[in-house]
């Protein structure tokens, strides 16, 4: 019996209990320690590498971040989860191609990988590449019908950036409110569990290059609307009665909220709002902004 062997396993398990504990209660500089660690006692160890590179992450050591994940699929080849979060970690750093062969090596390994399906779909819809993007989603689709969020994926990505004629912007925005219109009807015989869970996924993907048309927009935005309130407010009953609003006291301004994730220099910004901050009549109307951007971004824009 190899009491030393014994011994040294009993402690590496120890290690990774309480990194994993330090890690998941946010105490990610000492989760950290601990991994660096096992991995002087035991270097071949790709869970724990992976593990490690998430905590860096998660600290802003991206590059440190991405070694540990190379060295996890070095040791294990077949380590599908590691080469997807490389390939997230990789598109985060802007580094496209790199994270495009990340996740097809993840799907080479896993080809009912749906996360690395998404993310790729994702990837090349940021390269410009729609047409590949599309087919990804619909291999996914295919896997998993019930995929809520690769359903409005294909449904937006009907609406290109650029459109190289006036006939195509018809074809493609024909095609963009057929794909609606199913999807709107799909959803209004959808019962209350697949509302909830096509609510989490609503947001992922929106109709932002309509606008880009320079077209009558009313009638698509109604349904696109429409459909949202549906799933909405069957999922969040709690938040979707009808507010009683107070009737207007003499000399009492009307309040307006602007609800976005774009108070700061960007195109959303500086077409319609900014000149509805800058040219309402404060005498009249008082002005709320609610800024919805999980990320807080400043410039010279965020202070009028």
């Amino acid at each position: 019996m190899n009491t030393k062997n014994n011994f040294k396993s009993s402690n590496i398990q120890s290690l990774i209990k309480t990194a994993l504990q330090k890690h998941n209660s946010g105490q990610l500089e000492a989760a950290i320690s601990y991994y660096q660690q096992i991995l002087t006692l035991k270097s071949d160890y790709p869970e724990v590498y992976a593990c490690l590179a998430d905590a860096l992450e998660k600290r802003g050591k991206l590059e440190a971040a991405v070694e540990a994940y190379q060295q996890a699929v070095r040791l294990k080849p077949e380590y599908a989860d590691a080469y997807c979060n490389l390939g997230s970690l990789l598109k985060k750093q802007g580094k496209l191609e790199a994270a495009v062969e990340a996740y097809q090596k993840a799907l080479n390994i896993k080809p009912n990988f749906i996360r690395a399906y998404c993310n790729l779909g994702n990837v090349f819809k940021q390269q410009g590449k729609r047409k590949a993007s599309v087919e990804v989603y619909q291999k996914a689709l295919k896997i998993q019908p019930d995929l809520d969020i690769a359903k409005f994926f294909i449904c937006m990505n009907q609406l290109p950036i650029i459109h190289t004629s006036f006939a195509e912007i018809e074809l493609r925005r024909n095609n963009y409110q057929r794909h609606l219109q199913d999807l709107s009807q799909y959803y209004k015989q959808a019962n209350l569990q697949e509302l909830k869970k096509a609510a989490d996924e609503v947001g992922a993907s929106q109709p932002f290059y309509l606008a880009y048309q320079g077209l009558n927009d009313r009638d698509l935005q109604q349904i696109y609307g429409e459909m949202l309130v549906h799933l909405m407010s069957n999922s969040y009953p709690q938040w979707s009665q009808d507010i009683l609003l107070p009737d207007l006291q003499p000399n009492e301004k009307i309040r307006i909220g602007l609800v976005s994730g774009y108070f700061y220099r960007h195109s959303v910004w500086k077409i319609p709002m900014k000149g509805w901050v800058e040219n309402l009549d404060r005498s009249q109307f008082e002005l709320f902004g609610y800024y919805t951007n999980n990320a807080l971004k400043q410039d010279k824009e965020t202070v009028l």
